[in-house]
């Protein structure tokens, strides 16, 4: 005979599996599931009568990789390095790259902290160009799980110049 049971408070009680009565048990994991413990408990139905001790097994389940970054940006080219900002949230690893626009600046210094999710970049705009695109940088990130592929997302950057103004002084013609 055997029966499964599993234990929502690390062990202390278990509850039994009513339809889990043979000797492999499935289902269909959700986040609510992460931690509990699962085990079988063996009986054989003939003498002598005996139980086998139950290993206990505890499920750990991932969240789907998630990839949050922030709203489009204008910047003039004059600022300098600016720094792009993200989440990737149940990633082994995330780092941003330029999509398009990559005549009008690179990415660089990027730092992935696996604890917080963020995601930070060094965003540099080229000093020479005629800045009529924007520039697109994605943030991609590979799951923790095997279950999913890479996950990506875009923010626009548009750098622009500032304008230059010329005065000139035209003095009147002497009368």
């Amino acid at each position: 005979q055997y029966q499964w049971d599993f234990s929502t408070d690390g062990g202390a009680t278990w509850t039994p599996i009513t339809t889990a009565t043979g000797p492999t048990y499935s289902f269909t994991a959700g986040l609510a599931d992460n931690g509990n413990k699962y085990r079988v408990i063996v009986k054989y139905n003939t003498m002598p009568y005996c139980e086998a001790s139950p290993c206990i097994a505890t499920l750990t389940v991932q969240g789907g990789l998630t990839v949050t970054v922030g709203s489009s940006m204008t910047i003039c080219v004059e600022d300098g390095p600016i720094t792009l900002s993200g989440t990737a949230t149940n990633a082994q690893s995330a780092q941003w790259s330029i999509e398009s626009g990559g005549a009008y600046g690179e990415v660089t210094s990027n730092s992935y902290n696996p604890t917080t999710g963020s995601v930070t970049a060094v965003f540099t705009p080229k000093s020479s160009g005629d800045f009529s695109n924007d520039v697109v940088v994605k943030l991609t990130a590979t799951p923790k799980s095997p279950c999913s592929g890479d996950v990506s997302n875009t923010q626009t950057v548009t750098v622009v110049q500032r304008p230059s103004i010329n005065i000139v002084v035209i003095q009147p013609p002497a009368p």
